[in-house]
Protein backbone atom coordinates (compact mmCIF):
# COMPACT_ATOMS: atom_id res chain seq x y z
CA UNK A 1 0.00 0.00 0.00
CA UNK A 2 1.27 3.46 -0.83
CA UNK A 3 1.19 5.83 2.14
CA UNK A 4 1.24 9.59 1.92
CA UNK A 5 1.42 12.12 4.70
CA UNK A 6 -0.18 15.41 3.77
CA UNK A 7 0.11 18.63 5.70
CA UNK A 8 -3.13 20.08 6.97
CA UNK A 9 -5.01 21.29 3.95
CA UNK A 10 -5.55 25.03 4.20
CA UNK A 11 -8.25 27.57 3.69
CA UNK A 12 -9.69 25.98 0.55
CA UNK A 13 -10.75 22.87 2.47
CA UNK A 14 -14.47 22.20 2.67
CA UNK A 15 -15.93 22.88 6.09
CA UNK A 16 -18.06 19.77 6.79
CA UNK A 17 -15.25 17.22 6.54
CA UNK A 18 -12.89 19.12 8.84
CA UNK A 19 -15.54 20.24 11.32
CA UNK A 20 -16.68 16.66 11.83
CA UNK A 21 -13.16 15.45 12.58
CA UNK A 22 -12.31 18.44 14.75
CA UNK A 23 -15.48 17.92 16.80
CA UNK A 24 -14.77 14.20 17.26
CA UNK A 25 -11.24 14.87 18.51
CA UNK A 26 -12.24 17.69 20.84
CA UNK A 27 -15.08 15.63 22.34
CA UNK A 28 -12.74 12.66 22.83
CA UNK A 29 -10.16 14.86 24.57
CA UNK A 30 -12.75 16.57 26.79
CA UNK A 31 -14.24 13.21 27.85
CA UNK A 32 -10.78 12.24 29.14
CA UNK A 33 -9.91 15.65 30.62
CA UNK A 34 -7.11 15.97 28.08
CA UNK A 35 -8.31 19.14 26.37
CA UNK A 36 -5.78 21.45 28.06
CA UNK A 37 -2.74 20.65 25.97
CA UNK A 38 -2.15 16.89 26.15
CA UNK A 39 -2.55 16.30 22.41
CA UNK A 40 0.77 15.47 20.72
CA UNK A 41 -0.41 14.21 17.32
CA UNK A 42 -3.70 14.05 15.44
CA UNK A 43 -3.96 12.25 12.11
CA UNK A 44 -6.77 11.29 9.78
CA UNK A 45 -5.98 7.96 8.11
CA UNK A 46 -7.94 7.33 4.92
CA UNK A 47 -7.68 3.88 3.33
CA UNK A 48 -9.31 2.73 0.14
CA UNK A 49 -11.12 -0.53 0.92
CA UNK A 50 -13.43 -2.73 -1.14
CA UNK A 51 -16.58 -1.06 0.20
CA UNK A 52 -15.37 2.55 0.08
CA UNK A 53 -13.03 4.73 2.12
CA UNK A 54 -12.22 3.84 5.71
CA UNK A 55 -11.63 6.96 7.78
CA UNK A 56 -9.86 6.65 11.13
CA UNK A 57 -9.05 9.56 13.39
CA UNK A 58 -5.98 8.70 15.47
CA UNK A 59 -4.56 10.83 18.28
CA UNK A 60 -1.50 10.47 20.44
CA UNK A 61 -1.57 11.98 23.91
CA UNK A 62 1.19 9.79 25.37
CA UNK A 63 3.35 7.02 23.95
CA UNK A 64 0.50 4.99 22.45
CA UNK A 65 -1.71 6.28 19.62
CA UNK A 66 -5.46 5.73 20.08
CA UNK A 67 -8.25 5.63 17.52
CA UNK A 68 -10.91 8.26 18.26
CA UNK A 69 -13.35 7.14 15.59
CA UNK A 70 -13.62 4.89 12.57
CA UNK A 71 -16.20 4.79 9.81
CA UNK A 72 -16.56 3.77 6.19
CA UNK A 73 -17.40 6.49 3.68
CA UNK A 74 -17.89 6.70 -0.05
CA UNK A 75 -15.62 8.96 -2.05
CA UNK A 76 -18.64 11.21 -2.65
CA UNK A 77 -18.95 11.81 1.11
CA UNK A 78 -15.51 13.43 1.20
CA UNK A 79 -16.32 16.98 0.24
CA UNK A 80 -12.75 18.30 0.24
CA UNK A 81 -11.47 18.25 -3.37
CA UNK A 82 -7.81 18.08 -2.28
CA UNK A 83 -8.42 15.02 -0.11
CA UNK A 84 -10.45 13.36 -2.88
CA UNK A 85 -7.65 13.95 -5.37
CA UNK A 86 -5.10 12.39 -2.99
CA UNK A 87 -7.32 9.33 -2.50
CA UNK A 88 -7.70 8.88 -6.23
CA UNK A 89 -3.90 8.73 -6.52
CA UNK A 90 -3.00 6.72 -3.39
CA UNK A 91 -4.36 3.73 -1.48
CA UNK A 92 -3.71 5.43 1.85
CA UNK A 93 -3.56 9.09 2.83
CA UNK A 94 -2.50 10.29 6.30
CA UNK A 95 -3.42 13.89 7.04
CA UNK A 96 -1.82 15.58 10.04
CA UNK A 97 -4.37 18.16 11.15
CA UNK A 98 -3.12 19.09 14.62
CA UNK A 99 -2.28 22.64 13.67
CA UNK A 100 -5.88 23.27 12.54
CA UNK A 101 -7.47 22.27 15.84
Amino acid sequence: MVGLVAAALGAGAAVAFWDTVRTEVMNWLRARNLDKGALLEAVIVLDRVAVGIRRRVVVRTAAVPETVSEETLTLDQIDDPQVRALLEQHDQVNIDFLQDL
